[in-house]
């Protein structure tokens, strides 16, 4: 992860490195993807707050995300669902490898995300790879 982010108490540092390893011992020690994705989204919201998570696996084929494990309430997302990689930012971020940060306020006018995404009307506000 390299030296601390200009502003970045060597405290917070530390705190980034430990759910690092936290995560890393998660993805070595978990069978299922539902067991994966409760621990990496418990060590994550101690330094990331967020609603929901979700556990995606792409399928070149289908050149989609196939919804592995989801955590948080949602009626429509769940495990087996399949979403369009042009129609998600997760497909943004999985082409660019790079975050992507939607604030709020901007979701509606979020052009990385189709009008009738349901991700768009859950409201993201942050994706990352």
């Amino acid at each position: 992860m390299g030296s601390p982010a200009p502003g970045m108490h060597s405290r917070d540092a530390l705190e980034r490195y430990r759910t690092l390893l936290e995560i890393n011992n998660a993805i070595i020690t978990n069978l299922t993807e539902d067991r994966l994705l409760y621990s990496i989204s418990h060590a994550l919201r101690r330094v990331v707050p967020f609603d929901r998570a979700a556990l995606t696996l792409y399928i070149p084929e289908k050149d989609a995300f196939r919804f592995l494990a989801v955590e948080g309430t949602s009626d429509y997302f769940r495990p087996g669902l399949e979403i369009a990689r042009s129609e998600s930012s997760v497909g943004w971020v999985f082409d660019n490898q790079q975050p992507l940060c939607v604030a709020i306020s901007n979701r509606t006018n979020n052009t990385r995300m189709s009008a009738a995404s349901p991700l768009r009307a859950c409201g993201p506000t942050a994706w990352s790879p």
